[in-house]
């Protein structure tokens, strides 16, 4: 996978004139990642480089979100069926499908597929944005999304859950001295 400055249009021409590549994210206004074979996305980095476009290839195993994954996944959606659907009780917005889940969805198999479907970050962040979430939370182990979501709209509050270089008791203390309007609920101890 290889992440560069273009937006989505100018991926997806690249993407169509090399071959072998399809659009796998569309994080940002001006960052896309293309995922593909590998002499594929290199002649990309090269011609990108070239032209002074920062271009980086991703430290993943697989292609993910993309046709290659579709195979491999065949499988997968099997070792869910003893897992029983509930009603949703919170909207659930989905990045692949550009759409809010409803409970006439098949969430398990529209999970499975999403591992081999683009990923539309950038709609998702303006989508959720526009309906009203203001504050967003990162929930992994590195914060790889939180600045992108701040580059999809401007002024967004995003917060990391963990962050690396700090204890993870310090990152989650942080989160839980915010309120819903982004604000710190509590004066920090040493404020007092």
């Amino acid at each position: 996978m290889l992440s560069i400055d273009v937006d989505l249009g100018q991926a997806t021409a690249i993407a169509a004139a090399v071959g072998g590549l399809t659009v796998a994210c569309a994080n940002t206004p001006t960052r896309t990642v293309l995922c593909g074979l590998d002499e594929p996305l290199a002649q990309v980095r090269k011609q990108a480089r070239g032209l002074g476009w920062q271009a980086y290839r991703l430290p993943v195993r697989h292609p993910y979100h993309g046709p290659h994954m579709a195979q491999p996944l065949s499988s997968l959606r099997v070792q869910f069926d003893g897992i029983r659907q509930q009603s949703m009780r919170t909207p659930v917005f989905s990045a692949t499908t550009r759409r809010f889940c409803t409970d006439n969805d098949d969430l398990l198999t529209d999970l499975v597929a999403a591992i081999a479907e683009p990923v539309w970050f950038s709609d998702a962040v303006n989508h959720l944005h526009a309906w009203g979430a203001a504050d967003f939370v990162e929930c992994g182990p590195t914060p790889m999304l939180t600045n992108l979501a701040r580059q999809c709209v401007p002024g967004l509050r995003a917060y990391p859950c963990l962050d690396p270089p700090r204890p993870a008791s310090e990152s989650l203390g942080d989160l839980a001295l915010l309120d819903l309007g982004g604000r710190r609920a509590h004066q920090d101890s040493d404020a007092e």
